[in-house]
């Protein structure tokens, strides 16, 4: 078992204090800082498990102030809440974009609007502009987007998506 740095061991901490299991975790890791490490190794660092009373304290707090901040968002039951169901549509779109599934990010892109109470007003525009050729009239194929390109397309997406609303007159 290899020894952590500071910074991946408070990467590890934050995460469980997102309630992400030590699996998600492990992953996590190897996809941030290319060090694979066992789910095992990666519980040795949740405060929200048997190892809090032999933590350092830095990361308890770390920990604490991390699962705070997501109780905010987040209710105990993640699959519940309307957070957690974003972020999980947020991950699966931007994997169906890499592998150019524009029909899968269309459908994910539409469920994360509806479960953000139909929020969408031109769900046409823009899912053609998200998936389809680019921006409007820009001729571009989301096939040729880097990886930096098409998070960048998938976030502006999803940020015109939720914006709140015109009110509607009564």
């Amino acid at each position: 078992m290899a020894k952590l740095p500071d910074e991946v061991k408070a990467f590890i901490v934050v995460q469980f204090g997102l309630y992400r299991s030590p699996t998600e975790v492990a992953d996590l890791v190897k996809e941030e800082f290319d060090i694979e490490i066992t789910r095992q190794q990666a519980n040795e660092y949740n405060a929200g498990g048997a190892n809090r009373a032999v933590m350092k304290k830095e990361w308890v707090k770390l920990y604490d102030e991390t699962r705070e901040k997501a109780k905010k968002n987040l209710i105990d039951v993640p699959i519940a809440s309307l957070a957690y169901r974003l972020q999980v549509l947020g991950q699966m779109a931007r994997r169906a974009l890499k592998l150019g599934n524009r029909a899968q990010v269309a459908a994910l892109l539409k469920q994360a609007a509806e479960d953000a109470g139909g929020a969408y007003t031109n769900k046409q525009a823009l899912a053609h502009w998200m998936v389809g050729s680019g921006a409007p009239g820009s001729g571009g194929d989301v096939k040729n987007l880097t990886e930096e390109e098409a998070e960048a397309r998938l976030v502006e997406a999803l940020s015109l998506m939720f914006a709140k609303p015109p009110e509607k007159p009564e």
